[in-house]
C-alpha cells in the first residue's frame, strides 16, 4: 500500500500574503474570512472590531466588501509544473482582478497596544485597504462615540489562553456587555470566543452560529440576540 500526495499550493493556504505583522494571539486569515461571511453584515454597513489586534477581521471584511479574490497574487507550486498553462492562468487572474469595488472608510479597529496597531496599519496597506480602515488606539470603551450609528460589530475576543485571563477577562467581558447595552443600535454583534463564559459575564443572550478549531483551541462564533 502507498499514499501519494501532491503539494499544488506550495505553502500554507491560509496565508494571504498581506499579514506580515501579527499580534500576540493572531487569528488565521481564513478563519476571519469565515467569520465575516457568517456575520452577514449588510453591503453598506460600517464594521467595528473592538479588539482588532493586527487588524485581521477588519481587513478581511474590507477585502470581501471590495470583491478582491483571495490569493490572486500568490505564486503556487503548480505554476512550476510541466503541464501548467501560463497563458490561461494569467487570463483568469486578469479577469478576476479587473473589478474592485471602491470602499468607503467605514472599517474600524480598536487596540490598546500601539505597537500592534502599527502592525495593523502596515497590514492594511499591504492588502490595499488602508484608506478604508480607521485604527483607534486605546481601550475600546473610549471609542464608543466614534463608531457610526447602526454599525456591525465583529471581533475575535481574548480567550485567556495566551493573554491574561481569570477575573481580569471576566471583567473585560462585563465591560464589553455594558458597551453593547449602551449602543443598542450596533447590530449584528458577532464574536469568536473560547471556553470562557462570555454569556454569563455580559449578562446578555447569544446564539451559537458556528464552531471552529483556532490553532487547536475550540472556539464558538456567537451572535447577540437583540
Amino acid at each position: 500500500q502507498a499514499t501519494v500526495s501532491v503539494d499544488a499550493g506550495g505553502g500554507l493556504l491560509h496565508r494571504r500574503g498581506w499579514r506580515q505583522a501579527v499580534g500576540r494571539a493572531p487569528l488565521r486569515e481564513t478563519l476571519a474570512a469565515a467569520c465575516v461571511r457568517l456575520a452577514q453584515v449588510a453591503p453598506e454597513q460600517a464594521l467595528w472590531d473592538p479588539f482588532c489586534g493586527s487588524g485581521t477581521m477588519p481587513i478581511e471584511a474590507a477585502l470581501a466588501r471590495a470583491g478582491v479574490p483571495c490569493q490572486s497574487e500568490r505564486r503556487f507550486a503548480f505554476q512550476g509544473w510541466p503541464t501548467f498553462q501560463a497563458d490561461g492562468f494569467e487570463a483568469w487572474r486578469a479577469s478576476v482582478g479587473q473589478e474592485r469595488t471602491a470602499l468607503a472608510p467605514i472599517f474600524f479597529g480598536s487596540e490598546r497596544s500601539e505597537e500592534t496597531l502599527d502592525g495593523a496599519r502596515m497590514n492594511a496597506a499591504r492588502a490595499g485597504v488602508e484608506a478604508a480602515c480607521h485604527w483607534m488606539s486605546g481601550d475600546f470603551m473610549t471609542h464608543i462615540d466614534a463608531i457610526p450609528q447602526g454599525a456591525a460589530v465583529l471581533s475575535n475576543l481574548p480567550y485567556g489562553k495566551r493573554l491574561s485571563g481569570g477575573a481580569g477577562l471576566e471583567a473585560l467581558f462585563a465591560r464589553f456587555g455594558e458597551c453593547l447595552t449602551q449602543r443598542l443600535d450596533l447590530d449584528p454583534v458577532v464574536v469568536l470566543v473560547g471556553k470562557r463564559p462570555l454569556e454569563r459575564a455580559t449578562g446578555l443572550r447569544w446564539d451559537t452560529i458556528g464552531s471552529f478549531s483556532n490553532r487547536g483551541t475550540a472556539t464558538r462564533l456567537l451572535r447577540l440576540k437583540r
